[in-house]
């Protein structure tokens, strides 16, 4: 058969690609200094931002602009979170003071705020179970107690701890609760001494004195007879300086005796109240009420 051959010629060979001008590099000792020193320097801002953005977005935190008080309180509670406080049952309310219960009593001791001491007091009417079964502070319960002598001026109540409880048959109790009033306001009152003539006799009394030197060295250099221009002025400079002196040590006696804090003194024989500031458990002294009526059963049936 007829056989047509087509003759195709073979493809160009490839074009070299251009090779790119390189520009050269200027000496190390041309660039900058900053440029050449080994520092490592890492920017965060902007991933910071970024973080801070995205966490408002999705609202895992709250920004709130102010650095006072009030600020950080509004902050601190933001960023609390969802808190559950479960239930529970107390086993012996027959045998418990529950927390927030006023334990009245009488003062035995004196109190005096210039330094700090222990007190004493006695319970003054009993104080029964929860759920009033039984006495577990019965009257006469002695009270031990501290008070603080840190009083400020204007402060009309001094600050008490009442730490431990002691009953007539031996039992002991801790109780690490505060002083109150009969309405459970913290604090014991009292008479309060100002101390105004500690604070402000010294004072008084030497700017009447420092006053008084004034007039007289004033009056003898009006009544005495003109030397000359010299001794005139030797005389009112030592006028001035003496007035400032007595002026200076007034002023120096005054903010020494406005730090003198005042004192509050409470009377032996004042009603006090112990704000129970923990439950009292007593479920280690008594049995519980079904363990008791079994007891008094027995007792009566004559099984014991």
């Amino acid at each position: 058969p007829d056989t047509t051959e087509f003759k195709v010629p073979p493809p160009p060979p490839p074009a070299a690609a251009p090779e790119p001008d390189i520009a050269a590099a200027p000496p190390a000792d041309e660039f900058p200094k900053r440029y050449r020193s080994n520092m490592v320097v890492f920017d965060n801002k902007a991933s910071t931002g970024e973080q801070l953005g995205s966490a408002a977005g999705e609202g895992q935190g709250a920004t709130v602009a102010g650095e006072d008080r009030n600020s950080k309180y509004l902050a601190a509670a933001i960023n609390l979170a969802d808190r559950t406080a479960k239930a529970r049952k107390i086993d012996r309310i027959d045998a418990l003071v529950p927390e927030g219960t006023l334990i009245p009593g009488i003062l035995e001791t004196a109190i005096v705020s210039d330094l700090p001491g222990q007190i004493r007091a006695i319970v003054s009417q009993d104080v029964y179970s929860f759920d009033g079964r039984r006495v577990l502070i019965p009257t006469g319960t002695r009270l031990i107690g501290e008070y603080q002598s840190d009083i400020v001026r204007g402060q009309k109540r001094i600050f008490v701890i009442w730490t431990r409880m002691l009953r007539d048959d031996g039992v002991s109790v801790r109780l690490d609760s505060i002083g109150a009033d009969s309405l459970g306001r913290s604090g014991l009152t009292g008479q309060v001494d100002n101390k105004f003539r500690e604070r402000f006799g010294a004072a008084i009394l030497l700017s009447i004195v420092g006053g008084g030197a004034s007039y007289l060295t004033g009056y003898g250099s009006q009544s005495a007879t003109n030397n000359s221009d010299g001794s005139q002025r030797a005389e009112d400079i030592a006028r001035t300086t003496l007035a400032q002196t007595f002026s200076d040590m007034a002023n120096q006696a005054l903010g020494d005796s406005l730090k003198i804090p005042p004192t509050i003194s409470v009377a032996q024989g004042e009603r006090i109240f112990v704000f129970a500031r923990q439950d009292l458990d007593f479920s280690a002294l008594y049995d519980d009420p079904v363990s008791e009526a079994l007891k008094e059963i027995r007792h009566e049936r004559g099984l014991n």
